[in-house]
């Protein structure tokens, strides 16, 4: 099952320490189709502040993240939200989920 972290990166970043072989979506706050990256749960792109970043850029802003064990869950949320395939917009180069 999917879980989405909103305006909350203690707890986001609880979920990645406790599921490191885990998946990530990365969206925009109002998720678009055109913007749903797929990340391993270890991508730094998604797990680590770089200067001269500031806290809260996971899900306090911008972005939320919706995360799961499952590459599947992460594709019905997708098709959920209108994403007939379930394909994301895209994968992320740096850790090819």
């Amino acid at each position: 099952m999917a879980e989405t972290f909103d305006r909350s990166d203690a707890a986001y970043l609880k979920w990645l320490r406790a599921n490191p072989t885990g998946y990530v979506v990365n969206a925009e706050r109002s998720p678009r189709l055109s913007y749903m990256v797929l990340h391993r749960a270890s991508c730094p792109s998604i797990s680590s502040i770089k200067a001269p970043g500031r806290s809260g850029g996971f899900t306090e802003r911008s972005y939320i993240k919706i995360c799961s064990s499952s590459v599947a869950d992460l594709s019905t949320w997708v098709r959920q939200r209108g994403g007939r395939s379930g394909a994301f917009s895209k994968r992320c180069a740096k850790c090819n989920p």
